[in-house]
């Protein structure tokens, strides 16, 4: 089995030096793979390894996903079984689902493999990540952009488009609705039998939305909701071209028309009459509407539903990056790309 092995830095290529994390100038690949032989002795993997850059994840940029995107764009199917990309945790969520949406479709699958503590760490999942990533492409295979991760259980396998931020203080990662993609048990993956978690056919399937070229790099400002929030600060002398406003777990924000300030109904009208667009998300099309989110729709607010905050600003970036037209932008925008969407 050939691997194509990227390294970009983060937390599984740090070295600790008087209690300060930071990035190891080499070695990461070699020890990884040494680590890897020895875990597994029984599989016979050719790792072709090349580092893009060494970067803490908090410090990626929209140029970094371009040198990501570019490189995989060159190797294809004859060239490996499957791409394994070292990336740091804090930022994993973003870039798994940019490449979700940029790389659909692909021919094989591509694997973003973090580790919550240096490898050397005694704590350290890296190396279980990592193993857990080469079993999924040797015994599945299914094409796409997943990201394995074990939080202390069975090794999980979670589809890209779907992962969620890493919690604070566990460090550990979720899919949107709790719906991993499947398990890695003794080295054998077992999928996901929740009615909300995609088929392989599905996460393969073409979709007609084409992209036209790698995006601009567009402003989105993400912005979200808190008790107090004063909106009359933004005055937006620079404006972003877009606006994706978080929502509470009900799908609702502050309407109050006690006070303008704090009413992100208000603050959408605003934006309006200086024709900046406005999103919110989550928004789970099965739950109820309060009337607060109807005063917000009224109002022309956009809701991208049942897809996570993370997935919602990177197709925005993506959206408005790519496309002048806005019937296509839109298309792009509401559409199910990369099994973004948790109910289909």
């Amino acid at each position: 089995m050939n691997i194509k092995l990227l390294l970009t830095g983060g937390t599984i290529g740090i070295k600790s030096t008087d209690s300060i994390l930071d990035i190891s100038e080499k070695g990461t690949s070699l020890k990884l793979i040494n680590e890897f032989n020895a875990a597994r002795p029984d599989m016979k993997v050719n790792f072709s390894c090349e580092t893009l850059f060494n970067e803490l994840s908090e410090n990626m940029t929209f140029s970094h996903w371009k040198q990501i995107y570019n490189k995989i764009k060159t190797i294809s199917k004859k060239d490996c079984d499957g791409i394994i990309i070292t990336h740091g945790t804090d930022t994993l969520a973003y870039t798994a689902a940019f490449l979700s949406l940029m790389l659909k479709p692909i021919e094989i699958p591509v694997l973003l493999v973090s580790s919550n503590y240096p490898i050397e760490h005694e704590f350290s999942n890296g190396l279980c990540n990592f193993v857990t990533a080469v079993d999924f492409i040797a015994g599945v295979g299914t094409n796409g952009v997943f990201v394995p991760f074990c939080n202390g259980e069975a090794p999980r396998i979670h589809l890209g488009s779907r992962l969620l931020q890493s919690q604070p203080f566990t460090h550990c990662f979720s899919s949107l609705g709790g719906v991993f993609y499947g398990e890695i048990e003794n080295g054998v993956f077992i999928r996901n039998s929740n009615k909300n978690n995609p088929t392989p056919n599905c996460i393969e399937k073409r979709n007609t939305v084409s992209i036209p070229h790698f995006p601009d790099e567009k402003t989105i400002l993400y912005l979200k909701p808190y008790l107090g929030a004063n909106y009359s600060v933004f005055d937006f002398k620079n404006k972003p071209d877009a606006i994706l406003h978080g929502l509470y777990h009900s799908g609702t924000a502050c309407v109050t028309r006690e006070s303008k300030k704090n009413s992100i109904v208000d603050f959408a009208n605003r934006c309006f009459e200086q024709k900046i667009d406005f999103y919110v998300a989550p928004c789970d099309s099965q739950h109820p509407m309060y009337s607060t989110s109807k005063d917000m729709k009224e109002a022309g607010i956009v809701f991208l539903k049942d897809i996570s905050c993370v997935a919602a600003y990177v197709k925005l970036l993506i959206a408005y990056g790519s496309f002048t037209d806005e019937t296509e932008r839109q298309n792009f925008i509401c559409n199910d790309i990369a099994c973004e969407h948790f109910y289909r």
